[in-house]
């Protein structure tokens, strides 16, 4: 460590005096580094924070299952007969779409709403900045009409005002009363919204009907019971209610329960992985054309190495000052590479699909910072290495006596390039082909979803 200053210093001088190669280095680590920081920002927010939910490993999300629809809805019959005749559940919670038209403030505005179950929020944990959440007692016959409203609705519509509990919004033809501001992170799952009843000022004649299907259920494990057993209990309701109301429930075969971060991310999960390993191998693919790049700088270094030799500094030693002179590169192209993916962040979100789960907790954090650290170090490591082996293995004689490079460079630093170059081909074909791949099969999967939605509209 005592060698570690002098060569870091004269790293710096040797970027210095090489500014075009410099250039053209820390550009490619910047939009390299960059892309990766970006997507990993996403990958972060949306697949590895933990869900904002108490103790999320123990919800789930419940479908029922029917012929040609394995995510059907439930009617209200349906769930209180899963909520009453199970064993498995700690609590079992139904929810419903709601969409309203906010009046009585400012321009009209239709907003994303979603009634449900007064254990609804408590289930999943919610907390709020103002009032309280939604509990049992809203859920009472004659009880009065309130609502939760998101942070977002209450910063863009109410500016914040610590005075909203108690007033009282007009949401479609009906009086809310507002009792609580629910905390930041908080979102409901599968369905965005800006505000949030009790599903008994549902007023509907149709509640009363089994195959009035409109409900979402979601539920909380009780403690120490498993997925399968969960699974087990609900067939066995589905298999009573069949038999009980064989009109009705004909078509509910089975009540398939899937863990609620599974539910949430769905597709994207895999989608999101795809494009951070594609987003990789271009990282690694500017990673050969830099090690390219400084083996054909190295090889006009052979006589400074061999004076370095002669003097008595060790293969070792040699090696150390090419990998830090590598490292220092991808050091400065990693802040560069820190900031254009902090800028391209916006962009990203704005390209990114719609329904995007936990898009609001994109963000570049100190997980983000330190991948984007560890990469860039990484990459100082992986197009330094070639270079540095390469040129530490000069003919000191050969070198000293001709006073110029040639002769034993030539072989063995033409095999390296060779190599590289081959690497570099190979990932660009593997690169193209999932490219390629994955246009396709999204078009075939457009085609499909599209022949489908023209079946159900027809039907």
């Amino acid at each position: 460590m005592q060698n570690f200053w002098p060569d870091f210093l004269f790293a710096l001088r040797r970027l210095a005096k090489r500014p075009g190669l410099t250039a053209v280095a820390l550009i490619t680590l910047a939009f390299g580094i960059g892309a990766n920081a970006a997507i990993f920002s996403v990958v972060n927010g949306v697949l590895l924070c933990p869900l904002p939910f108490r103790d999320p490993g123990r919800l789930v999300w419940a479908w029922a299952k029917v012929n040609d629809n394995p995510t059907a809805a439930f009617s209200i019959p349906d769930y209180l007969d899963y909520r009453d005749r199970n064993r498995t559940f700690e609590s079992l919670v139904a929810v419903a779409r709601w969409p309203v038209i906010l009046t009585g403030h400012g321009d009209p505005e239709r907003l994303r709403g979603a009634k449900l179950t007064g254990n609804g929020l408590s289930t999943l944990g919610a907390q709020t900045v103002l009032g309280r959440t939604l509990g049992p007692e809203d859920d009472q016959a004659g009880a009065p009409r309130v609502v939760n409203i998101s942070y977002a609705l209450w910063q863009r519509r109410f500016a914040a005002d610590s005075e909203i509990l108690g007033q009282t919004i007009a949401l479609g033809e009906e009086i809310y009363t507002v009792v609580g501001v629910l905390s930041p992170d908080f979102f409901l799952p599968k369905l965005p919204a800006d505000v949030i009843a009790s599903l008994n000022s549902w007023s509907s004649p149709y509640r009363s009907l089994r195959d009035f299907e409109f409900l979402w259920i979601y539920g909380r494990l009780g403690p120490g019971v498993s997925l399968e057993a969960a699974q087990r209990d609900m067939d066995s309701i589905a298999g009573q209610l069949r038999a009980e109301y064989p009109k009705d429930d004909v078509r509910k075969f089975s009540v398939p329960l899937t863990p609620l971060r599974e539910e949430i991310l769905g597709d994207f999960k895999l989608a999101l992985w795809v494009l951070f390993g594609a987003v990789a191998l271009v990282l690694l693919i500017a990673c050969g054309n830099l090690a390219n790049l400084f083996l054909a700088d190295a090889a006009g270094r052979q006589k400074e190495i061999a004076i370095r030799s002669a003097l008595g500094a060790s293969r070792f030693r040699l090696v150390r000052q090419l990998l830090i002179e590598s490292m220092v590169t991808s050091f400065l192209g990693g802040i560069l590479g820190i900031l254009l993916g902090y800028g391209g962040i916006p962009l990203l979100m704005a390209l990114s699909p719609a329904g995007l789960p936990r898009a609001k907790d994109v963000s570049m954090d100190a997980r983000v910072l330190l991948f984007t650290l560890g990469i860039s170090l990484v990459t100082g490591i992986v197009f330094g290495l070639a270079p540095s082996l390469g040129v530490s293995k000069t003919d000191l004689q050969e070198t000293l006596r001709e006073g110029e490079r040639q002769g034993s460079e030539g072989g063995s630093a033409n095999h390296v390039r060779r190599m590289l170059v081959v690497a570099e081909l190979a990932i660009s074909l593997l690169l193209l082909a999932g490219v390629f791949g994955g246009w396709m099969l999204g078009c075939c999967a457009g085609g499909l979803l599209g022949a489908a939605m023209r079946d159900e509209n027809q039907r």
